[in-house]
């Protein structure tokens, strides 16, 4: 009785929890083409129906053009329609990552860890305004492990 309770419970807050579903809305193109890493972007719709929530991102895609593995380190700097200022707070706009020989790494949405290689661009359904003008990469640095 108490582990099918526990399976109840365990049941019913997956289901009450958002469940986000990405859509590709274009293919992949160059952003960056470097003698290690190639970055490219495309954009995707995250709909999270059953909370109303619809956002439009811009995801990065990094491929390791080498036999060794590759530290690849930025800041984003992120500009958005609705404000004059320029996002650039190294803190938390820092990203970095290994790449594995060879390796083309497609950050996944739903991993936690991973979602911070996502950069939002607009809402939809949404009678707000805001909509990324532009994300730079900004202190680039790649180097070989």
């Amino acid at each position: 009785m108490k582990n099918l309770l526990t399976l109840v419970l365990v049941f019913s807050t997956f289901l009450t929890y958002a469940q986000e579903k990405l859509t590709v809305v274009n293919n992949w193109t160059v952003t960056k083409d470097l003698e290690l890493v190639t970055i490219s972007q495309r954009t995707v719709n995250v709909s999270d129906e059953k909370n109303g929530i619809f956002k439009e991102y811009v995801q990065y895609k990094f491929k390791n053009k080498t036999n060794k593995q590759v530290f690849i380190n930025w800041d984003f700097e992120l500009k958005y329609s609705n404000s004059d200022k320029v996002h650039t707070n190294s803190g938390e706009l820092y990203r970095a990552t290994v790449l594995q020989p060879n390796q083309d790494f497609i950050p996944t949405y739903n991993l936690s860890n991973q979602k911070s290689f996502f950069v939002f661009n607009k809402f939809l359904k949404s009678t707000t305004n805001v909509q990324l003008e532009y994300a730079n990469f900004k202190n680039l640095s790649v180097k070989t492990l």
